[in-house]
C-alpha cells in the first residue's frame, strides 16, 4: 500500500495503522522529509514531489494495490508553486492517472467536512474538485470527509494546549459559539484501514467525532485536560486572522488563515454511518482522548 503525505501528522498515523493491520507500506513524502517517516520493517520510503510528472508517479506506484491519499496543503505558498489548485486538484489528477496506469486497485481520499464545488472558500472548492476526480476514475474509491483531526503530534490542538500553558489564558476566537466536532486520529485511521481493505468502496463518508460543542466549550475542556483553571481571553476574529497569517513567524498559532475560515463555518455532521462503516464501537470522546495523549 502507498500513503501520500506520510511525513505529516495524519499520514504518519495512517501508515502506522496500515502496518499494524499487516500491510507493507510505501510512504510517499516530499524530498527532504524522509527522516520523519518511521524506520521499521514493512516500511519503504519514496521521496517524490506530488507535482512530479505522472510517469515518475507511475514508477513509485509499481506493485501497489491501494493508495491512501492523505497529503494536503494547510496554507498556500504560491511563490513555491504550492497552491490549492496545484496540490489538491492537479496533483490528485496526476496521482489518479498514474494509479490507473500502474494497475492500482483501490484509492482512498482523505477530504474534509464542507467540501463543495460551490463553496465560498478556495480550500473547500479544491477539496471537492479532488473528490470529483477520484469519483470519475476507474478505481474502486472511498472518500472520507474528516472534521478537525487531533492526536499525538498534531499541529492544532497540541499547539493550542501549549499556547494556553504559555499564555496562562484560554483563548476564545470571536464569540466562541461556532461549532466544532473534533475526531481522534485513531478513529480516522480505523476508517482508512477499513477502506484500504475494500470494505467501504464507492462511499463518501463524513468522519467526525461523537461530540459537537462550541469552540469555547472545546477550549475549556482542553484546559481541564491539562489540569489548568485558566481565565478566558477573547480574540477578535480579525486579530485571529492576523495571527494566523503570521503563524510561521510566531510559531504559536495553531491554524492557518484558511483553516480558521473553515472552522468558523462550524461544519458538523451525523457520524453514525461512519462509525458503523469503520467498525468503531466506541469512538473516542474528546475530553478523554486529549487527557490521555497530553499526559495530564
Amino acid at each position: 500500500m502507498l500513503v501520500t503525505g506520510a511525513a505529516g501528522f495524519l499520514g504518519r498515523h495512517v501508515a502506522m495503522g496500515l502496518r499494524r493491520a499487516g500491510s507493507s507500506v510505501r510512504c510517499l513524502v516530499r524530498p527532504g522529509s524522509a527522516g520523519r517517516v518511521p524506520r521499521a520493517p514493512g516500511f519503504e520510503v519514496a521521496a517524490v514531489d506530488l507535482r512530479a510528472p505522472a510517469r515518475e508517479l507511475v514508477r513509485v506506484l509499481e506493485g501497489v494495490r491501494v493508495v491512501v491519499h492523505a497529503a494536503g496543503l494547510r496554507a498556500q505558498r504560491p511563490w513555491w508553486g504550492e497552491t490549492f489548485q496545484a496540490i489538491h486538484v492537479d496533483a490528485t489528477a496526476r496521482l489518479v492517472a498514474a494509479a490507473e496506469a500502474a494497475g492500482v486497485e483501490r484509492f482512498v481520499l482523505v477530504s474534509c467536512l464542507g467540501a463543495a464545488q460551490d463553496a465560498d472558500l478556495a480550500y473547500l472548492r479544491s477539496k471537492a474538485e479532488a473528490e470529483a476526480i477520484v469519483q470519475r476514475s476507474r478505481l474502486a474509491w472511498t472518500i472520507l470527509r474528516c472534521g478537525l483531526v487531533y492526536g499525538p503530534g498534531d499541529g492544532r490542538i497540541t499547539r493550542l494546549a501549549r499556547w494556553m500553558m504559555w499564555l496562562g489564558r484560554t483563548p476564545v476566537v470571536g464569540d466562541g459559539l461556532f461549532l466544532v466536532q473534533p475526531i481522534a486520529v485513531s478513529d480516522v485511521v480505523a476508517g482508512c484501514v477499513a477502506a484500504a481493505a475494500g470494505r467501504l468502496e464507492r462511499r463518501v463518508l463524513a468522519a467526525a467525532g461523537p461530540d459537537v460543542f462550541s469552540f469555547r466549550d472545546m477550549v475549556e475542556l482542553l484546559a481541564a485536560a491539562i489540569d489548568r483553571r485558566l481565565p478566558l481571553v477573547r480574540i477578535p476574529v480579525g486579530v485571529a486572522r492576523g495571527l494566523a497569517a503570521a503563524r510561521r513567524i510566531s510559531g504559536i498559532v495553531p491554524w492557518t488563515v484558511d483553516e480558521l475560515q473553515v472552522m468558523l463555518r462550524g461544519y458538523t455532521c451525523d457520524p453514525r454511518e461512519y462509525f458503523q462503516a469503520a467498525g468503531l464501537m466506541r469512538p473516542l470522546p474528546f475530553s478523554a482522548a486529549v487527557r490521555a495523549y497530553l499526559g495530564a
